[in-house]
């Protein structure tokens, strides 16, 4: 019996959490953790490192020399809903070839 009541309470404050989470922004999100940088992804599947427009073929040197200055950061990947799943999973595979051990995907709305 008791670790039923400690399950409920563990899933309920779980549930709880989550809902948190969707309130905060990406932003918000960005400075919570070590980050190396964020790189977006438009509708047009155009891509920007820390704001800076860059190709795909750009990307694993970015952040190659983000994680020298910042060793065990996490990469952000802000993908809009738009564009097209090949170019996020080439920015995720040079994410993940330029030594990032945490990549994180999140959407715009």
């Amino acid at each position: 019996m008791l670790d039923h009541a400690r399950n409920r309470v563990q899933s309920r404050a779980q549930s709880i959490r989550i809902r948190d989470l969707a309130q905060v922004q990406i932003k918000d999100i960005v400075a919570l953790i070590g980050q190396v940088g964020v790189i977006h992804i438009t509708a047009q599947n155009d891509i920007f490192f820390d704001k800076r427009p860059i190709d795909t073929r750009a990307v694993r040197a970015n952040v190659e020399k983000a994680l020298a200055e910042n060793p065990g950061a996490a990469v952000i990947i802000v993908a809009d809903r738009m564009s097209n799943t090949s170019a996020l999973i080439e920015v995720m595979d040079q994410a993940r070839l330029a030594g990032a051990a945490s990549v994180s995907v999140a959407t715009e709305e």
